[in-house]
């Protein structure tokens, strides 16, 4: 805007001048009367002029104050989205450490009763309850029918181990039951 102005301002000097010159070379033979028209016609445009730089140089400052108030409007836009942001980041800071820490809690929690659970399962704990693992040629014996009058059995107990033959065998006539 500023070039604009400027070579307006510029190309009405140039203007004018012509306009002078010729006037000038027009106003050595002319009347009186001829040479006031002239000298009016002068005096017009240089207030024409003047009039035109006083509204280029007001239109300028309307516009400068207009990309100003832009500019701050920007500066408050960023400002104001920046604090949101900042704000966002700390409630994130407070809240994903609590979830976190509440979801490594019931971590331990499920690890505490899996080992309780596996402690109470282990094969020794169950021999100290009272209960025996008996097997056959190392495997074990859940059913009296794979038994044969004359097998060895090995009867681990929660201290030591028996050895012991088959001599009668009773199969289970029971149902078993769902649930």
């Amino acid at each position: 805007l500023k070039h604009l102005t400027g070579q307006l301002v510029s190309e009405s000097r140039a203007i004018v001048s012509d306009a002078r010159h010729a006037l000038q070379m027009a106003g050595s033979g002319l009347s009186s009367a001829s040479r006031r028209m002239i000298a009016e016609a002068r005096s017009s445009v240089k207030m024409k002029q003047q009039e035109f730089v006083s509204s280029a140089a007001k239109l300028l400052e309307r516009k400068k104050h207009s990309l100003q108030l832009q500019a701050g409007g920007f500066r408050n836009l960023a400002r104001t989205s920046l604090r949101s942001e900042i704000v966002r980041v700390t409630q994130l800071r407070s809240v994903v450490p609590k979830g976190v820490l509440r979801l490594i809690k019931g971590q331990r929690e499920r690890l505490g009763t899996l080992g309780s659970s596996i402690r109470l399962m282990d094969p020794a704990n169950v021999l100290m309850r009272g209960y025996s693992i008996t097997t056959k040629q190392g495997k074990a014996v859940t059913d009296a029918t794979a038994l044969n009058i004359g097998d060895i059995l090995t009867t681990r107990l929660s201290h030591g181990e028996v050895t012991s033959e088959v001599t009668n065998s009773v199969a289970d006539t029971r149902k078993e039951t769902d649930g």
